[in-house]
């Protein structure tokens, strides 16, 4: 209890010198990387290069919270009247903010509204470097979430300014990060011209990655002639070259995943996985669960090749774990909610300058026509928003019928053993971030009776219709498993998160959307028939409960269901 009170006061103070408007809010700093007591004390009267450098310097030292409660008070001091320097330093302290948010907490959601006043700033006083940056991290959203054109777009296009722009210290990381989304592909969509132009970039010897950097194009211009193999040779053998002052650790599991993508496009399967496998030990230890997700799905696709079909299963099912845990769509649309959102602004800030300015010229004849353009501005956001409602509604019904074909009951990271991986073992890490709480460690013998436990409930649920009984209770459950029940829920809650009820809830309302989109069965069921055959005696209840887990009614999604079917059989 003290030692959660101690949290709580700690947290108080820096709300209490952190601005609340700011666009990210407050992050939930590690009381063991900061001295608060120091930082709220002497903070407000730091100088904006001042509070940059502590910034830098706890990024270095790895101590991310110090360095995002540094950002934070940087980043709220931003005044157009500031020095072209200082204005300098508070674009650089968004966006690394919102570097902070996406690249050690997975949250893009909290990242995109720090880029977002990044680029604002960047585009208002013409700072390129800063916009460059901006549009990597978007990419990299993209990248998360698997929207790989997008983010190839988008990365590709950050790292062809910085080559535009001469900006040497960042080149090679930024063709790094361009890398390793184009070869997600194999590197298909990597153009001629640009392999032409960064293998005539000339870096100066005292540049980051100078001596590296080479290395990855000569890589890249060796996959694109046709000979990826003898690319992934130079690669791997330019892993001593890869020294940085600063996130080394992530790059070397970008190159390591580079490595890996080089080799199965030549198609060495073997020598694929055993890259993938160093650079995933890597991301695992330091918790980078972005990375980790994508060198899973790249060993499950080596080892449909070399291995067996349990280590393809086990890797997909750790792929998807992460995701959903993660990289969902639920997150995605939170992202895509502020996309909008920041759209909507931006064509409000641009009607009412252009309205001022008319003001001032012929005040009547302008009002006119600020008049009727904001009525077609009102017509078309009404028309947008109802066609946007719409293509919500048939995504919500995509994603739950896709939803519906996987299992509902995973067992949570923090409570599985560690996974051996090929190349070594995985142990938990002593060093981990401070911004990452670390799991509490287990006897071996009762997690995997845990296991054992979840993997008979998971059975149970999905096999047997008791579950579908409106008096199905976690005692019934218990006595068919012939288990206690409060060892049942506490296993429940800590492998899923969920306690029993909500969990049996979303297994009912899956097999619910099952019912609901056959059209077969709608033709001769009713909604009240639907809501007793999943275990609800009451209409209404069912409905309100499938509107909270699904984001549609019953009768909006039979709908969908059948515009579904019209599009189906018109292809």
């Amino acid at each position: 209890m003290t030692r959660h009170l101690l949290r709580l006061l700690q947290l108080l103070i820096i709300l209490l010198v952190i601005p609340g408007d700011m666009f990210g809010g407050a992050l939930p700093y590690a009381e063991s990387s900061i001295d608060y007591e120091v930082f709220r004390r002497e903070a407000p009267r730091q100088s904006l290069e001042q509070l940059v450098r502590h910034a830098w310097e706890a990024i270095q030292e790895e101590r991310y919270d110090a360095a995002a409660a540094y950002y934070s008070v940087a980043a709220s001091r931003y005044d157009p009247s500031l020095s072209k320097r200082d204005i300098r330093r508070c674009a650089l302290a968004s966006v690394n903010m919102g570097y902070i948010w996406l690249a050690w907490r997975m949250n893009a959601a909290e990242a995109y509204p720090w880029l977002m006043k990044a680029q604002q700033i960047a585009t208002t006083h013409g700072l390129r470097d800063v916009e460059s940056a901006v549009i990597s991290n978007l990419g990299q959203i993209y990248f998360d979430y698997n929207n790989i054109p997008k983010a190839n777009a988008l990365v590709r296009e950050a790292f062809e300014r910085v080559m535009a722009d001469h900006d040497d210290h960042y080149y090679g990381r930024a063709l790094i990060d361009y890398a390793t989304v184009a070869l997600h592909d194999g590197g298909r969509t990597i153009p001629d011209s640009l392999v032409t132009c960064m293998s005539a970039y000339q870096l100066p010897a005292d540049a980051p990655l100078a001596e590296y950097a080479p290395c990855m194009a000569e890589a890249l211009r060796l996959l694109r002639s046709g000979s990826p193999l003898e690319g992934a040779r130079i690669l791997q053998n330019a892993t001593p070259l890869l020294r940085l002052d600063s996130d080394s650790q992530r790059y070397s599991v970008q190159h390591y995943l580079c490595v890996g993508l080089l080799w199965m496009a030549g198609s060495d399967f073997k020598r694929a996985a055993t890259a993938l496998a160093e650079g995933v030990a890597i991301a695992r230890e330091m918790e980078y669960f972005n990375l980790v997700e994508k060198g899973y799905g790249y060993l499950e696709e080596c080892t449909r090749h070399t291995g067996s079909p349990s280590e393809v299963e086990r890797y997909h099912r750790e792929v998807l774990q992460i995701r959903d845990s993660l990289f969902n769509a639920s997150r995605f649309e939170a992202v895509k909610d502020l996309q909008i959102a920041d759209r909507l602004a931006s064509l409000n800030r641009s009607v009412r300058e252009a309205t001022a300015r008319a003001e001032s010229q012929r005040r009547r004849i302008w009002i006119s026509s600020g008049v009727a353009l904001l009525f077609a501005v009102v017509i078309i956001w009404i028309y947008v928003k109802h066609r946007r409602l719409r293509e919500a509604y048939r995504e919500i019904y995509k994603r739950n019928m896709e939803l519906s074909e996987h299992p509902l009951l995973v067992i949570d990271s923090h409570d599985a053993a560690p996974t051996p991986l090929p190349g070594g073992e995985v142990s938990s890490d002593s060093g981990e971030s401070p911004l990452e709480s670390a799991a509490p460690s287990e006897d071996e013998e009762d997690a995997a009776a845990r296991r054992q436990l979840m993997h008979r409930v998971r059975t149970l649920m999905e096999e047997k219709r008791e579950i579908f009984d409106p008096d199905f209770s976690i005692e019934r459950m218990a006595r068919l498993l012939d288990t206690r029940e409060k060892i049942l829920s506490q296993t429940i809650n800590r492998a899923t998160g969920k306690n029993f009820s909500t969990l049996l809830c979303e297994y009912r309302i899956r097999e619910a959307c099952r019912l609901l989109a056959d059209p077969e069965v709608m033709l001769h069921t009713t909604m009240e028939g639907v809501a007793e055959r999943v275990g609800y005696r009451s209409r209404t209840y069912f409905s309100t409960v499938f509107k909270s887990v699904i984001g549609l009614t019953p009768s909006q999604f039979v709908r969908q269901a059948r515009e579904a079917a019209r599009h189906s059989e018109r292809k």
